[in-house]
């Protein structure tokens, strides 16, 4: 039987859009005030979220691509809008559907690439899909609505990309697995396979300190362009993370992205 992740706070409540969307701002002006640094992705939802709120009266430089609003930012506006069930015109309809039909091609480019790094037999991997393939339908159902997310706040944030969770959970999801996880030394999470993203951001949380020391001395080392200095952070086999009886190895690249995350 699949453990799901102890010590968590489960609340059933119902969405608000609006509650939410001033929850978020509040969040990125508290990383501001900080001294944080911003993740490209949660920038573009900054300035969504200033332009819903905060009633701009003209668009900062920093938001245009020469007059016009950066097609990122456009996106994430046109998400809250739609999320708030609000009126959307015809035109940014389109521009939303079009960059779903982007988004969506590009991620399925990217499965088949981590499918190839498995030893499932080449010839099989062109045509396998949802309709043909237990694993492929449920790595999709899992990770549909995911998109890149910032696991901490902090100098230089830890973020986890939508292709690292991909890879994750192709090696290390025994739902997800893909020619009977037969890749040598593969390990397989004792996890529910819908827990795995809150489990790695427990885990970050519960190593905090730890992190936080790393990347705030990576964090003076680019400052001062002593970029040969920064390093990753690991937590391997001869020092994993320990947590409810179980060690994991994390391994954080010098720049803030999760690069390995897998159950010894």
């Amino acid at each position: 039987m699949k453990k799901t992740v102890p010590n968590l706070i489960r609340i059933e409540s119902s969405y608000e859009p609006i509650a939410s969307e001033r929850l978020l701002l509040w969040r990125y002006n508290r990383i501001i005030d900080e001294g944080y640094s911003f993740p490209i992705f949660d920038f573009y939802c900054y300035c969504a979220l200033l332009i819903r709120h905060a009633k701009l009266e003209r668009y900062p430089e920093i938001m245009l691509n020469g007059t016009e609003l950066k097609p990122e930012i456009k996106f994430q506006l046109i998400n809250f809008q739609i999320n708030n069930d609000e009126e959307v015109s015809k035109t940014d309809k389109e521009f939303h559907l079009v960059e779903m039909k982007k988004m969506l091609v590009e991620r399925k480019k990217f499965i088949k690439k981590e499918i190839r790094q498995t030893k499932i037999d080449r010839s099989e991997i062109e045509s396998i899909s949802p309709k043909n393939s237990e694993f492929y339908r449920t790595l999709l159902i899992l990770t549909r609505e995911f998109t890149d997310i910032t696991l901490m706040d902090w100098f230089i944030p830890i973020v986890l990309t939508y292709e690292r969770l991909i890879h994750i959970f192709i090696r290390h999801v025994e739902e997800t697995k893909f020619a009977d996880g037969k890749k040598k030394r593969q390990t397989f999470f004792d996890y529910e396979p819908n827990e795995i993203w809150t489990l790695l951001k427990t885990l970050i949380k519960y190593d905090k300190e730890n992190i936080e020391n790393h990347f705030l001395e990576n964090s003076v080392h680019h400052q001062l362009e002593r970029k040969d200095l920064m390093t990753d952070y690991l937590r391997n086999y001869e020092n994993p993370i320990v947590f409810n009886g179980d060690s994991f190895v994390i391994r954080i690249d010098k720049n803030g992205f999760i690069k390995q995350f897998y159950q010894l």
